[in-house]
């Protein structure tokens, strides 16, 4: 298996890049009959190695779905991790991606998943299925549920219903909605060719209405003095988690949060309006939390306990006010549901990744 974890490693890399994930997102890996190499969650496509990837027994991943899983989403989720956890073979470094059993559910040996902004322009739009099943009918679409195990169960029933209705044959690509895609192959050109198909299809498709294909210019930064006035409220306001402050000019935020990543890293919800301490409290008690990105009238500010955080959240908020842009192609933006929000913000696995990267 030496060959192959070169090849999802240098398929790691190569779809590591900006266009196709932010921060610690994606995934990626391969298999044989018996295992299957993921990589850890948290680590960044870019920084794996062979040697990184880590090994399970996919007899014992299987019995997942075996499971009496108990009705409580806490209990069956800690449940389910004590599986996984079991399923990882001996002196294999890191947690595994909870996404694994996704990926095993995949009869190719290689699975490729990320969260191209021009993917989930259309993936995180209120025509995102119609689109898909008109512009690409071979692949599969799955409206949104939460990841994890649920997630895998929705997989595996809609993976074996395609293999039914098209010959034992299963997508290439497979779109999620508010989330990204998976794509699926037996070699690497085969992963390339299906990543290339869909990414030329989509530029082609803003480009003739004219929206951004690139990140959008940013707007000037705020003046020095303003900047100063922000960061004096932010800090004496959120104390240590802001330490580090960024600011550039203003963008038409999103609304709420568009997909798992931009959650986890910047939060659901964006602070608007002038910045005062009353005003950043009154959100805290609405939301549950303090926010880490703050959108003025004169600038975007974000925050953070270090420097990565505090940049991360930022070029995710910036991120989703693009999306935000791309969804008018189909119909506008989709956001997360409450229910959905709920469980990310709650969910054990989202913390440790956000932690890891």
């Amino acid at each position: 298996m030496q060959t192959a974890l070169e090849t999802i490693a240098t398929l790691s890399h190569e779809f590591g890049a900006d266009d196709y994930v932010m921060g610690g997102g994606g995934n990626t890996s391969c298999k044989n009959e018996v295992t299957l190499w993921i990589k850890p969650s948290g680590t960044t496509l870019q920084a794996l190695a062979p040697d990184r990837f880590i090994a399970m027994d996919r007899a014992r991943l299987a019995g997942l779905y075996t499971l009496a899983a108990p009705p409580d989403a806490a209990a069956r989720e800690a449940l389910v991790k004590s599986v996984m956890e079991a399923a990882v073979l001996p002196a294999t470094p890191g947690r595994a991606s909870v996404e694994a059993p996704v990926h095993d559910s995949f009869q190719a040996r290689f699975v490729v998943h990320t969260h191209p902004t021009l993917v989930n322009g259309v993936a995180c739009s209120l025509g995102g299925a119609a689109f898909v099943r008109r512009r690409f009918p071979d692949a599969l679409w799955l409206d949104y549920c939460d990841p994890g195990y649920t997630l895998s169960l929705h997989v595996r029933e809609a993976l074996a219903d395609y293999r039914r209705r098209h010959g034992d044959r299963e997508p290439q690509v497979m779109w999620l909605e508010n989330h990204g895609i998976f794509v699926a192959g037996d070699t690497a050109d085969d992963i390339r060719a299906a990543y290339a198909a869909v990414m030329e299809t989509l530029q082609a498709f803003y480009k003739h209405l004219g929206l951004p294909t690139a990140p959008p210019p940013a707007p000037p930064p705020p003046a020095p003095e303003t900047a100063a006035a922000a960061e004096r409220v932010l800090r004496d306001t959120l104390g240590a988690e802001a330490a580090v402050v960024v600011a550039q000019g203003p963008v038409a935020c999103a609304a709420g949060p568009v997909s798992p990543d931009h959650l986890v890293y910047a939060k659901s919800f964006v602070y608007e309006g002038l910045l005062t301490a009353d005003a950043i409290q009154a959100f805290a008690a609405r939301r549950g939390y303090l926010p880490r990105v703050f959108s003025t009238p004169d600038a975007i500010y974000a925050c953070g306990a270090t420097a990565t955080t505090a940049s991360r959240a930022m070029a995710f908020a910036v991120n989703a006010a693009w999306i935000r842009q791309l969804a008018r192609a189909c119909g506008g933006v989709q956001y997360l549901s409450d229910a959905a929000r709920r469980f990310l913000e709650n969910w054990e696995v989202e913390s440790y990744r956000a932690k890891q990267s």
